[in-house]
């Protein structure tokens, strides 16, 4: 129960995420509330496929979702060197930990 707790602590870090991506379309020119609705529609769709009964796991999804030389394949290239993925699991290690007591 406690590890499905701290993964409750990305809240905050999603909705950053998310804030993130419209801000930055707003600097390049986007209407604010067309890219706050696009940035929120995008992800809320995102999400509705990886909660799809019979969907392919995360990791297969973004996969699929990479095409060779493709705009996604270089965020996550990007994304990866920086170890942004490997971040977030520390950030979730320390969250147990503390739920934890330790």
């Amino acid at each position: 129960l406690l590890t499905i707790w701290s993964m409750t602590a990305l809240l905050a870090p999603f909705f950053n995420f998310v804030a993130t991506t419209a801000d930055w379309a707003q600097r390049e020119g986007v209407d604010p509330e067309t890219a706050r609705a696009y940035a929120v529609s995008m992800f809320e769709s995102i999400a509705i496929v990886a909660a799809t009964p019979g969907a392919a796991a995360p990791p297969i999804l973004a996969t699929h979702a990479q095409t060779k030389g493709g705009l996604n394949e270089q965020v996550m290239h990007e994304l990866t060197a920086k170890d942004w993925f490997a971040q977030v699991a520390t950030a979730l290690d320390g969250i147990l930990k503390r739920l934890e007591g330790r």
